[in-house]
């Protein structure tokens, strides 16, 4: 899908593939878009550096998780207007604790703060995501700050229970049941 910036990331990559930054892009999931985006790595010549893996279950995704050092995504609005919100997987990354690289884009910030919690660039700048990446990879230390930050604030923010819990106390404070249906 165009709003996830695909082609973006892979520039990305294959800036980084010619500072001779060691890594291997993981792709999981499927879509539409596969081929197309299968065909973009191949013409950037990053065979040897990304797998696409296709749809796993979450078990396999957290294995996944597990060993990664960074995860990217490089959201945009695309042509039509089209955009994510807070992507799922963002808040996924943040939650197993990988420090998370991505846009500026919609909602991202509230979860991904710039130098706090991630870090954040300008959307379609393969350049500023190839920067973003390569601090991560460079500075483990560092990153593993933000990915501990990410991680409190996922488990503060965004904790289902807490906001169920909270939503009850508003509807038992502020509407009133008079027994009526």
């Amino acid at each position: 899908v165009e709003k996830k910036g695909y082609d973006d990331l892979l520039r990305a990559l294959k800036i980084l593939k010619a500072r001779k930054i060691p890594f291997t892009f993981i792709h999981i999931g499927d879509g539409e878009q596969r081929s197309k985006v299968l065909d973009c790595a191949g013409s950037l010549g990053l065979g040897d550096n990304v797998r696409f893996l296709g749809t796993l279950t979450q078990e396999e995704v957290l294995n996944y998780y597990r060993n990664c050092h960074c995860f990217a995504l490089a959201c945009k609005i695309a042509r039509n207007g089209d955009r994510d919100g807070l992507p799922n997987v963002i808040l996924e990354a943040m939650a197993v604790g990988i420090p998370v690289v991505s846009t500026n884009v919609s909602a991202i910030p509230e979860a991904v703060e710039d130098g706090v919690t991630g870090l954040l660039v300008p959307p379609g700048s393969p350049g500023a995501m190839a920067d973003a990446i390569e601090r991560t990879l460079k500075n483990p230390e560092e990153a593993a700050i933000r990915a501990k930050n990410a991680r409190l604030l996922v488990e503060r923010k965004f904790d289902q229970k807490f906001w169920h819990e909270k939503l009850f106390h508003l509807f038992n404070t502020y509407i009133k049941f008079d027994g009526r249906a």
